[in-house]
């Protein structure tokens, strides 16, 4: 649906928060993502599948439903 870009330049990293539709297409992106990232020389990938949090985002007002 969106993602969040990351970056620490001190430290050489990178990275994103995602949301996804559905549980199954965060797991899809997870099973793929280390296999593409690979060929642009990015030798480590690191993921976790967190559920988002309601009530608290909506105090925060963010688009996710």
């Amino acid at each position: 649906m969106w993602k969040i870009w990351t970056e620490n330049p001190e430290t050489n990293e990178a990275g994103g928060i995602y949301v996804f539709e559905t549980k199954k297409a965060a797991e899809n992106y997870l099973d793929c993502t280390p296999k593409g990232l690979g060929g642009f020389g990015i030798p480590e990938v690191n993921g976790k599948i967190f559920a988002i949090h309601e009530k608290l985002t909506a105090i925060t007002n963010e688009p996710v439903n």
